[in-house]
């Protein structure tokens, strides 16, 4: 086994968690090492950025989820400006159409109490009763229902693929390396993960390893010594 090169942070996973991951420390002024992305399949055809319907929205029950969307549809927002490259702005054809959400009489206090918080937190989300929905969607039956939720701003669908690549070409400007390779295996010492095995018999040593393989991720955990709750249903 060869010792090739050393690296700050290793990705495993140069989809749009990995490569998004080396932007943003690659961006950062006050990082200065050296970043490595290992992807097993640099056509991307079978990744879920691919695969995903990429969508983006703020209706959801959890604080932290919520602002994690605010601060994604920003960035969405801007994307051509943040991640241009030599004067070519990306353009992930974001479509802001919003995403319904109906409730029965017997889920409207959640449906209620999910909003409130959603709107507390700066969403822009619309609590429509009966009627408003009707008016509001005249294509749609409201027998039976109490109340929806509706995503005025802010929520919709966009190219996940083209925001993936966009990721992916702005970090090779900063500097990231990109490597065609499987990792197989990662070596500890003491707590710490010190270095990457690769399928090609390379060995990277490394100061941290983030773990970005998606539903490959269990094996990278388990063969650091971890157990993570991801399932690959096809398997």
């Amino acid at each position: 086994m060869r010792i090739t090169e050393t690296y700050d942070v290793i990705a495993i996973g140069g989809a749009v968690m990995g490569s998004s991951l080396a932007y943003y420390l690659a961006a950062d002024p006050d990082f200065s090492g050296k970043i490595l992305v290992v992807e097993k399949d640099p056509s991307y055809q079978r990744c879920a950025s691919a695969l995903s319907a990429a969508g983006i929205r703020q209706q959801y029950s959890c604080a932290i989820n919520i602002q994690i969307s605010l601060y994604g549809i920003e960035f969405l927002r801007r994307i051509g400006e943040a991640l241009e490259v030599d004067g070519d702005r990306p353009d992930i054809q974001l479509h802001e159409a919003g995403y319904l959400f109906l409730a029965t009489e017997e889920n409207r206090a959640i449906l209620k109490e999910n909003h409130a918080l959603q709107t507390t937190l700066g969403a822009d989300i619309l609590f429509l009763e009966p009627l408003d929905l009707a008016e509001r969607f005249p294509w749609l039956s409201v027998e039976g229902l109490s109340a929806g939720c509706w995503g005025r701003t802010g929520e919709g669908w966009f190219d996940g693929y083209g925001l993936m690549q966009a990721f992916r070409r702005k970090a090779l400007a900063l500097g990231v390396t990109y490597r065609a390779a499987a990792a197989t295996g990662v070596q500890r010492t003491g707590d710490r993960v010190t270095a990457v095995l690769l399928d090609d018999g390379t060995r990277i040593s490394c100061g941290a390893i983030v773990n970005a393989a998606g539903a490959g991720g269990p094996m990278i955990a388990r063969v650091a010594g971890l157990e993570i709750p991801v399932h690959n249903k096809s398997a």
